[in-house]
């Protein structure tokens, strides 16, 4: 219920002859004037009910946005991770592909020192 409906409610219950105040002292006015006043405590009760309806549901909006904030930050810091990991990532296929040319080139050598290694007992055994 919005306030201009309170408005009309208050209005039907309690017609402005009722609100004058010499007309509540008029004893002949006065079903009328109790009538006024219980339709203006039922609408002051609409109003407070809607008002702490408005406040539950500003809490909950509250609360909502509150969530949503700490989803962003904790979705930040997830992909600052990834972001770490990617370039962790970068490093070590720099790193393994280094290995791998030493390890290459350790071949390379370990044939060299195998053959010499056989010429060397080849001539021993001539000898």
């Amino acid at each position: 219920m919005l306030i201009s409906d309170i408005a009309k409610f208050d209005d039907r219950l309690c017609p402005a002859s009722y609100r004058d105040t010499a007309e509540y002292l008029n004893l002949p006015h006065i079903v009328g004037a109790q009538r006024c006043v219980a339709g203006r405590q039922i609408a002051l009760e609409i109003a407070a009910t809607v008002a702490c309806t408005v406040e539950e549901q500003n809490n909950a909006v509250a609360s909502i946005a509150e969530g949503v904030n700490r989803a962003s930050v904790e979705a930040k810091t997830g992909a600052n991770a990834m972001s770490r990991v990617a370039g962790a990532t970068i490093g070590a296929r720099a790193t393994a592909a280094d290995v791998k040319a030493l390890a290459d080139a350790l071949s390379v050598e370990a044939e060299s020192l195998q053959g010499e290694v056989r010429r060397f007992l080849t001539e021993v055994q001539a000898a």
